[in-house]
């Protein structure tokens, strides 16, 4: 008895959740994935089935960005396989039926074995197989019997163990394939409210970065210098496109680093600061005050004048920004910028920033935020969850 949440892949069941939504299988989603149909008898409004769907290829691209590639889940399931398995041996006495005999499933003969599972559409299969239709296959059978891990990753790492399971899963299926989160149960049931299916997404993702958060206040001593972190951080950054970088690393970064009133310029046009973030202000140690502007590009910055992001626009967009006045709402007075900040989620070549440099010699006003720069900042500044894991919609 129950209520269950259902994962599934195409018409496979993957895992049952009951009375909750878990995690683990929430980071393939975004929160526009989430599909309600509804029916109206006597116009009462029931929920009819709520889900969350995207595809296989997207999932994967998902769960990638934010860390848990192919690459991560053969390094873990390594870290995680057990040496030696328990089988069943017919030819012994009934209390000695099982023997211990040398695990043969490595990584890849772990994603055939799915593969395998996924593709027999003649076996009624669901999150564990049942056995009585696999004993023509042992690889099957060691995955069934849930032997194939040690003791100590599923006592404490099962959730790793599941984000395996999973991404592997993604891997070795057809990127169309459906993948669903089905939570209908759970709004029957009353875990969930009707009104809150809106922002569920956004509700439990808070939720786990809550989580990550408190983890790594506990344990991120350990992990804080992990190089990988940088390499993640940069891959994730440098996919956005503008209004991304602009809404999702920029604004929280300036926000950390205690800039006030940072607003993202919504038109361009005749009077408008040459950037795209409004003039923003910076109390200094002693005092005073230093107003900003921030022309952000998705692009590299070089010195070439025919494509975007050259060195010539950037010239002219801060050469503008420094000559437009704007009112301070504190005290209703004109003021103008004092620094301009080009940032850009990929690489400032030597050439453009010297060109740059030398347009605006002796102004000692501009402030270069490169890729790495970026990086850099949302590590110092402990953004790393929020920038892997926030929803980009």
């Amino acid at each position: 008895m129950g209520c269950y949440a259902f994962l599934h892949l195409g018409d496979f069941s993957i895992g049952e959740f009951k009375s909750f939504i878990p995690f683990v299988p929430l980071l393939m989603f975004v929160q526009q994935d989430l599909c309600i149909e509804q029916e109206h008898p006597e116009d009462n409004v029931i929920c009819k089935s709520c889900r969350f769907i995207t595809t296989a290829k997207k999932a994967k691209d998902r769960l990638n960005n934010r860390g848990l590639d192919l690459f991560t889940c053969r390094h873990l399931f390594e870290e995680f396989r057990s040496d030696e398995i328990r089988q069943f041996n017919f030819q012994l006495r009934i209390e000695d039926s099982y023997e211990n005999i040398k695990n043969p499933i490595d990584f890849d003969r772990y994603l055939e074995t799915l593969a395998r599972i996924f593709n027999d559409k003649d076996k009624s299969l669901r999150f564990f197989p049942n056995t009585t239709e696999w004993t023509d296959d042992s690889d099957v059978q060691i995955l069934v019997n849930g032997d194939l891990f040690h003791s100590q990753a599923t006592a404490y790492f099962d959730d790793i163990v599941y984000c395996v399971f999973m991404r592997c899963f993604l891997e070795v299926i057809p990127g169309n394939t459906p993948v669903t989160l089905d939570v209908s149960e759970l709004i029957d049931g009353g875990y969930i409210e009707e009104q809150n299916l809106s922002s569920i997404f956004d509700s439990y993702m808070k939720l786990m970065l809550h989580r990550i958060e408190l983890d790594y206040k506990i344990y991120g001593f350990v992990i804080e210098d992990d190089p990988s972190v940088g390499a993640r951080l940069q891959n994730r950054i440098m996919e956005l496109n503008e209004d991304q970088f602009i809404h999702h690393v920029l604004n929280p970064l300036l926000d950390k680093m205690g800039y006030e009133h940072i607003q993202k310029l919504n038109f361009h046009g005749p009077g408008e600061f040459g950037s795209d973030i409004m003039p923003f202000k910076y109390t200094t140690p002693l005092g005073t005050l230093e107003y900003y502007a921030v022309q952000a590009k998705a692009t590299k910055i070089h010195g070439t004048s025919a494509k975007s992001g050259n060195a010539a626009e950037l010239i002219n967009q801060a050469t503008q920004a420094f000559v437009v006045t704007f009112v301070d709402d504190l005290d209703n007075e004109q003021k103008r910028i004092d620094k301009f900040v080009i940032a850009t989620n990929k690489p400032i070549t030597a050439s453009a920033r010297k060109v740059i440099e030398d347009a605006m010699t002796g102004k000692r006003k501009l402030v270069f935020l490169d890729i790495n720069r970026i990086v850099d900042l949302v590590k110092k500044h402990r953004l790393v969850q929020y920038v892997l894991f926030s929803n980009l919609q």
